[in-house]
């Protein structure tokens, strides 16, 4: 993020929900409390009635008594539907209005995402905003895509070692896991299974005398084939139990 007016990034995370992620970029790059919007601009085809810009005005307008009033805001947009559609005008006269969007309270910076994009799908997007837009560059975010990204974050948000964080990342980097809502809630539902207690580190070996435990759990839904071949593995010491 560059903290100048109608500057963008273009952020990747190879996953199709990317609302938190964007966030959180957002959030970790100087703009805590700021005004952050998400919008979606829907795919219109050619010669519909095109209703983008109107819905972007409302999305973005200030509202009294619930909206910051510093100046500087940022808005989150999804491109998505766009991708394989970029030389068509009701796309082109949007960012002609990102270009031309003075009349708002705020002075937006943009972020756009794109689904599970990457680098050469989106290679047309950006040249389009590079042309209306101020200074632009790419951002990646590759925890959900790179078991060894995923394992560190596993194991800073959550009560597990280096060994239990690298074992569950292998198995969630297959595919399934879709952003961070659905991987947070897959561990919080792992953790209180396994009532790791308030301070403690979750092992891995003392996760896989509990297994057992992950019957009809969200991560076996998910991923039965992974935890049954984790059963098996601890398949002596499952139900022996131990204190966490």
């Amino acid at each position: 993020m560059y903290g100048k007016e109608k500057a963008f990034t273009f952020f990747l995370t190879g996953k199709e929900d990317n609302d938190a992620a964007a966030e959180n970029y957002v959030r970790n790059h100087g703009y805590g409390e700021t005004k952050c919007v998400q919008y979606k601009l829907e795919y219109t085809p050619p010669y519909e009635k095109f209703i983008g810009i109107a819905d972007f005005e409302r999305m973005t307008q200030y509202r009294p008594f619930r909206d910051p009033i510093q100046k500087s805001a940022v808005a989150i947009i999804d491109l998505s539907e766009w991708i394989g559609h970029e030389k068509e005008q009701n796309l082109e006269i949007f960012f002609k209005f990102l270009h031309d969007y003075d009349w708002s309270f705020y002075r937006y910076e943009y972020v756009f995402t794109a689904g599970k994009a990457d680098r050469a799908c989106i290679k047309e997007l950006y040249i389009l905003a590079d042309e209306y837009l101020c200074e632009g560059e790419i951002e990646e975010d590759r925890t959900m895509t790179s078991e060894k990204e995923m394992s560190k974050y596993l194991k800073l948000q959550f009560p597990v070692d280096r060994a239990l964080a690298e074992k569950l990342s292998h198995i969630f980097i297959s595919g399934k896991i879709k952003g961070y809502p659905q991987l947070n809630t897959v561990m919080e539902d792992f953790i209180g299974r396994m009532q790791c207690r308030e301070g403690k580190v979750l092992s891995k070996r003392q996760a896989g005398k509990m297994l057992a435990r992950l019957k009809g759990s969200k991560m076996e839904t998910l991923f039965e084939k992974s935890v049954m071949e984790w059963r098996e593995e601890y398949k002596e010491e499952m139900d022996k139990g131990e204190d966490v």
